[in-house]
């Protein structure tokens, strides 16, 4: 068994520490080049339907990227937290309403007709990321573990150099599901 030498909370903390001290031109040049490899990727080229969060501070900016999967055609989904941890991924059209959720974050509005729980890929957010392992650590509320437990697409995350995990290890759970790609 492998030795774990830090909480998955004290690296929370630390890599948002680092985050929110990140000089604003090194976070956009950093930002800009995790959108090119993305688009490139061959996940993202290879796919119709794409899941992904409309970020919010101090996560990788994601609003960009948006702007780019829709010139390319792309459909794109963006989740909706529901009760009991749970989350759907909705549809994003010219027609979508947003609201903010209890969280602070930008969502669509809840349509049913809008729903696909399975794309072909989905940009999963988080504040750290191993490469040992492609293991991620979230937010702390367990709701993309969850949802990611039961989702059979390609699973994928966009990294700040700061957000990179070389030498802290953490207990693992059962219920961590790791990454196909981490795009540093």
């Amino acid at each position: 068994m492998e030795q774990v030498n830090k909480s998955k909370n004290e690296i929370r903390k630390e890599i948002l520490s680092k985050l929110n001290n990140l000089d604003r031109k090194k976070r956009k040049l950093e930002t800009d080049l995790l959108i090119s490899k993305t688009l490139n990727s061959e996940e993202i080229i290879d796919s119709v339907t794409i899941g992904i969060t409309l970020s919010k501070y101090p996560e990788v900016d994601t609003h960009n990227l948006i702007s780019m999967l829709w010139n390319l055609g792309k459909e794109l989904y963006a989740p909706v937290m529901r009760l009991g941890h749970r989350m759907d991924f909705v549809r994003l059209d010219e027609h979508t309403q947003f609201k903010t959720n209890k969280f602070g974050i930008c969502e669509p509005v809840w349509q049913e007709s809008k729903i696909n729980n399975q794309p072909d890929v989905i940009i999963v957010p988080g504040v750290g990321f191993s490469l040992d392992n492609n293991q991620r650590i979230g937010f702390g509320g367990g709701y993309y573990d969850r949802f990611l437990h039961s989702f059979y697409g390609k699973k994928i995350s966009l990294a700040l150099h700061e957000q990179i995990i070389y030498n802290d290890k953490w207990l693992i759970e059962k219920t961590d599901i790791p990454l196909d790609k981490i795009i540093y």
